[in-house]
């Protein structure tokens, strides 16, 4: 309902669970001019935040792969998959950058692992049911790293500033 007003929004997981409800809102938020935010404060993690600046001043070198772990919670009356899939996601797009070629995805009955295709690499992704712990690692020819990532206030700081600066 607050669409036609074109309010600044901060978006929440999930917004929907339905591709072509997704879809509709987006055009609804297009045609209002509602500008949006949110998403997942996991792009904001130090660890991610390191890794991508690594990342993209070429220190790693080649890359070889990459690793990025996050939990869900597939039984979730909240969306399940939906629900938490965002946080891995955007760790690895705010590190690997938004060129995924191809996804190939295997689901159990609490967790889900897939393998997404770079232009010449491929990043592992482990959604591991309700342990909630965030990893990752990054792989090349003249440096690898792979540790825990650990919220700290930064990361909600940041998000918050996102929202405002809209």
């Amino acid at each position: 309902p607050y669409v036609p007003t074109g309010i600044p929004m901060f978006i929440d997981k999930p917004i929907t669970c339905d591709e072509a409800e997704a879809v509709e809102f987006m055009r609804e938020a297009k045609k209002y001019g509602v500008r949006l935010s949110g998403g997942s404060s996991c792009k904001y993690l130090p660890t991610i935040v390191e890794m991508a600046e690594q990342y993209k001043s070429g220190a790693f070198g080649n890359i070889h792969g990459g690793h990025i772990c996050a939990p869900v919670d597939l039984p979730s009356e909240h969306g399940g998959f939906y629900f938490y899939s965002q946080h891995l996601v955007q760790m690895m797009t705010t590190v690997f950058g938004n060129g995924i070629k191809s996804v190939n995805a295997d689901f159990g009955e609490l967790d889900a692992a897939a393998i997404m295709r770079y232009e010449g690499f491929n990043v592992t992704a482990s959604y591991t049911g309700k342990c909630y712990n965030y990893f990752a690692s990054v792989y090349g020819d003249k440096l690898a790293r792979a540790e825990k990532c650990e919220f700290t206030s930064v990361c909600f700081e940041r998000e918050f500033d996102d929202f405002c600066d809209l």
